[in-house]
This record gives structure tokens, sequence and C-alpha cells, in this order.
């Protein structure tokens, strides 16, 4: 997350669990209205992040309990 903000992206991050139970830190970048704009830093997103395989996602919020 360091190097995204460090480079200008918005980021934050919130624990999932995925379907084997296991507990997982996503890091979302955004929020942003114009896919296009994403899509367009797709390449350097993966080249920061270290990840090979990222995608543009709708954001959907979660609710506070």
């Amino acid at each position: 997350m360091a190097k995204l903000r460090a480079a200008g992206f918005a980021t934050f991050s919130r624990k999932v669990v995925n379907a084997q139970g296991q507990t997982m830190i996503s890091v979302l970048v955004g929020p942003d209205l114009k896919k296009d704009k994403l899509e367009n830093s797709l390449s350097q997103l993966q080249t920061l992040a270290d990840v090979p395989k990222l995608k543009v996602v709708p954001f959907q919020p979660v609710e506070n309990n």
C-alpha cells in the first residue's frame, strides 16, 4: 500500500474471508468514477504491487453494524 500511495493512488484495505475460510487482506485502489482511467492504470498498478493479474471491479461497500 505504501508504494501505491507514494505513486499517488488512493488505497485502503479490508479483511475478507475466501471460499476456503481463509482470512485475507484485500487492497483496494480508488474510488474513481471513470472505469477507463483505472483500466489504463492497471499495468502501473501491477508493477507497483508486484501482482501480475489485477482487475477493475465495482466497489461494493460493507455496512457497519
